[in-house]
């Protein structure tokens, strides 16, 4: 699904993260590290667009980015990943979906979608809590699949994805340069 959904090119290790919470933030990141992937520091123009927008209190403007309470506006996180798409230490913007499924927040999603030029990830954990949630969830996916937004169900899968992506990436180049230098 990783290769059909990102273009290789496009991707490198340095990512960019939007939760809402802390709690999925810190272990979206130390999974992106056990596999040698990055979520480096933002550019000082990403955190004063950023500050233009979210409140002081409540979210932490940093890589990742917490919204706290905030994302669970739609706009508010739509414009996050706008935002982050506009780093330029970044390649690739990965965001938990919590809950909420709904057809404004996918909208919002979407929409923000048609504003990027970087790889759009998404991590939505899987829901079982009754069949509506289900069915919700899975308009979801089918119209983030349908823009070319891959999703996983686990931290782990998107972290393993992304690494052997960047591993093939990084062999490709590698054997690109010694037939370059072979010559």
């Amino acid at each position: 699904m990783t290769f059909k959904y990102l273009n290789i090119h496009r991707v490198n290790r340095n990512l960019g993260i939007v939760a809402v919470g802390g709690g999925s933030s810190i272990e979206l990141t130390e999974h992106m590290e056990i596999y040698n992937l990055k979520v480096p520091k933002l550019n000082i123009k990403t955190v004063e667009e950023f500050q233009n927008f979210l409140p002081d209190v409540n979210t932490i403007i940093r890589n990742p980015l917490d919204l706290g309470g905030t994302g669970i506006n739609p706009e508010v996180f739509a414009k996050s990943l706008i935002t982050l798409d506009n780093d330029p230490n970044i390649s690739v913007v990965i965001f938990i979906k919590p809950y909420y499924f709904d057809d404004e927040f996918t909208n919002a999603i979407l929409a923000a979608k048609s504003h990027m030029n970087k790889p759009l990830i998404c991590i939505a954990h899987k829901v079982m809590d009754d069949i509506d949630d289900y069915k919700e969830k899975l308009k979801f996916k089918k119209e983030l699949f349908n823009v070319g937004v891959p999703i996983f169900e686990s931290i782990e899968l998107t972290a393993k994805a992304l690494e052997r992506i960047c591993v093939y990436k990084e062999f490709l180049e590698k054997r690109k340069n010694y037939h370059k230098n072979k010559k």
